[in-house]
């Protein structure tokens, strides 16, 4: 064999043995590369990412239910309200959150039956009952951009309280009961034109007479609590019945009940059957 011959056999023998270690090696990066990738789909980051962004694309479509005009308790399953009624009037006080053992089903019930908050995590849920339980109202952890739209719905479209959820509502009670009137942490120019939403539009103080009516306005308008004008004996039952673990609507009778359990599943407002007396 000539000294060329010799040294191109040389040279594809290290060619070869080159070729068959890069592609050993690209062998076990390719391997390690497709492990890698099974592995990031059955992690568990990956399938909290997948429902994470679930999460986020079912919060907004709710909230672009809330913003529509649609009432709150309209995306409530009947069993749920139901059920929740039959806590208010059977079992439960005014501030069930307080109780734990009620919380705990209120809890589950928010995680695995309703449908607007069915897929928030339970970590949210905790903070906003810790936000109730400290009587901060719940639209407090919302952008102010969303609270703001949300007040124009109030004021411009639908009744007065159909947009607020009913925990936060019992978090205004709370605040009415220590002293500090429902409208007290809105701005006056808000103030006036809830008033004359009420005075004008909603049909929550519609059939109360107009004394009285006027008398609640420049109790509003002056800091003082709404109760403050009840005969003493009737507020201090009331306030007895919140404080003492009695359901708020112990002290109405069966048939009155029965038509405001009617109007809450029809989505129409609480008060609307109450009587000028």
């Amino acid at each position: 064999m000539t000294e060329n011959t010799i040294k191109s056999v040389k040279k594809a023998k290290k060619n070869n043995k080159t070729n068959r270690q890069r592609h050993h090696y690209r062998g076990r990066q390719s391997g390690r590369q497709r492990d890698r990738r099974v592995e990031n789909l059955t992690s568990p980051c990956f399938a909290c990412d997948l429902l994470l962004r679930g999460l986020i694309f079912q919060v907004l479509r709710d909230i672009h239910q809330l913003l529509h005009v649609t009432p709150l308790f309209a995306l409530l399953d009947a069993s749920w309200t139901k059920a929740c009624i039959h806590q208010l009037l059977h079992v439960t006080p005014l501030f069930a959150l307080l109780d734990a053992s009620w919380t705990k089903a209120c809890i589950h019930q928010l995680l695995h039956v309703t449908p607007l908050f069915a897929l928030l995590d339970a970590s949210w849920t905790k903070a906003c009952i810790h936000q109730l339980l400290h009587v901060t109202p719940l639209f407090a952890l919302l952008d102010a951009s969303w609270t703001k739209a949300c007040i124009h719905q109030l004021l411009h479209v639908t009744p007065l309280f159909a947009l607020l959820d009913a925990s936060w509502t019992k978090a205004c009670i709370h605040q009415l009961l220590h002293v500090t009137p429902l409208f007290a942490l809105l701005d006056a120019s808000w103030t006036k034109a809830c008033i004359h939403q009420l005075l004008h539009v909603t049909p929550l103080f519609a059939l109360l007479d107009a004394s009285w009516t006027k008398a609640c306005i420049h109790q509003l308008l002056h800091v003082t609590p709404l109760f403050a004008l009840l005969d003493a004996s009737w507020t201090k039952a009331c306030i007895h019945q919140l404080l003492h673990v009695t359901p708020l609507f112990a002290l109405l009778d069966a048939s009155w009940t029965k038509a405001c359990i009617y109007q809450l599943l029809h989505v129409t407002p609480l008060f609307a059957l109450l009587d000028a007396s």
